[in-house]
C-alpha cells in the first residue's frame, strides 16, 4: 500500500515540475490597444453604428429584447431620416445579441471589435449616437459621405408623419 501512494506522489511530482517548463495557458491582460489578444471576424463587442446612414426606421428598437436601444431626437444629414431621430445605446442593458445588427436593412449598425472596456457608473454605459460613430470610425477607419440618391429605398417603408 506505501509503495502505491510512493509512486502516485511521485508521479504527481514530476507532473508538477514538467508543467514548470511549458507555456502558460493564460495570457496577461492587456495595458494598451496595442497589446490585445486577437480579435476574430465574429466577435460580439460594443455596439458602433454609421450615423449618416441612419434613416430612423426603428427596426433595430424593435428587434432589441432588452429594450437596450431608444430612439433620440439628433439630426443626422440624412435627408431620408425625415423624424430626425436615431437610436442612442444602453451598453447595461445589452446582451450581445445582435439582432438589432439584423434587423438593420442599410447596414447601419455593427457590433465592434471593443469588449473590455471598463465603466465606473451605469451613466457612463450609455452611449450617444455620437460616440457609437466615433467607435465607428475608429474600428474602420473610414467617414462615410451619403449621398441620398445611393440608398435603395425598395428595402423598407418608411412612415412619415
Amino acid at each position: 500500500m506505501a509503495d502505491k501512494n510512493f509512486l502516485t506522489n511521485i508521479r504527481s511530482l514530476y507532473m508538477a515540475i514538467a508543467q514548470m517548463f511549458k507555456k502558460p495557458f493564460t495570457t496577461k491582460y492587456h495595458t494598451t490597444n496595442k497589446e490585445r489578444i486577437v480579435e476574430y471576424d465574429r466577435l460580439r463587442g460594443e455596439l458602433i453604428m454609421n450615423l449618416p446612414k441612419c434613416v430612423g426606421c426603428t427596426l433595430c428598437v424593435q428587434a432589441c429584447p432588452n429594450a437596450a436601444l431608444k430612439m433620440v431626437s439628433y439630426d443626422n444629414g440624412n435627408p431620408r431620416n425625415k423624424k430626425k431621430h436615431v437610436p442612442s445605446f444602453n451598453l447595461g442593458l445589452c446582451s450581445f445579441c445582435a439582432l438589432c445588427v439584423e434587423a438593420c436593412p442599410y447596414d447601419v449598425l455593427e457590433m465592434g471589435k471593443v469588449y473590455d472596456r471598463a465603466y465606473a457608473t451605469m451613466e457612463d454605459m450609455l452611449r450617444s449616437p455620437e460616440e457609437m460613430y466615433e467607435d465607428w470610425i475608429e474600428q474602420k477607419g473610414e467617414e462615410d459621405e451619403i449621398d441620398p440618391e445611393e440608398i435603395e429605398t425598395d428595402k423598407i417603408d418608411i412612415e412619415e408623419d
